[in-house]
């Protein structure tokens, strides 16, 4: 039997504020309409807000599910996300800031290519850094979005970040 595999989108930014979270949050009740099964990813690791903007309290973070990979003790997504509605399923950021240097980069692949499998649509909302996770999230995800505003400051570091990203993925 094949697996049904689902889209995966990343959204990034040369800098914070221009919107990535609520673009998404909207974006995600959009593929709700459509009768889509969507999860969301708050890939803020440091400073994560998507379960903040949607009010949302939670007591597992992508920190445990990272966690329980490492250790082999990871069984399904229902364990680590918060149901925002019956289609939006939302993976938050840790809540202590701390957890997020503890994750290995590579469970975050993990995490996301598994996600597709359990997901029609997966919504990444990253920082503006190029860090590993979000270099790592950029280069499994099917789609990557950047957001901008025009602000000459703003379009200097989208260029230098999408040269960056050039050279690493050799595109």
């Amino acid at each position: 039997m094949k697996l049904k595999k689902g889209k995966s989108l990343c959204f990034f930014s040369a800098k914070g504020g221009v919107g990535k979270t609520v673009n998404i949050i909207n974006l995600a009740g959009i593929f709700q309409q459509l009768g889509k099964k969507v999860l969301v990813i708050d890939l803020d690791l440091y400073g994560g807000s998507v379960a903040h903007a949607l009010n949302k309290k939670y007591d597992y973070s992508i920190y445990n599910a990272a966690d329980d990979l490492m250790f082999n003790r990871f069984e399904s997504f229902e364990k680590y996300v918060v149901t925002v509605t019956e289609s939006i399923d939302l993976l938050c950021a840790p809540k202590d800031p701390r957890d997020a240097s503890k994750i290995e980069i590579k469970y975050i692949e993990d995490i996301i290519n598994n996600a597709v499998f359990n997901y029609d649509v997966v919504l990444i909302d990253t920082n503006h850094a190029l860090t590993g996770f979000n270099l790592m999230a950029l280069s499994v995800v099917d789609q990557i979005n950047f957001i901008t505003t025009n602000d000459p400051l703003d379009l200097k570091n989208l260029n230098y970040q999408l040269m960056t990203i050039r050279i690493l993925f050799m595109l």
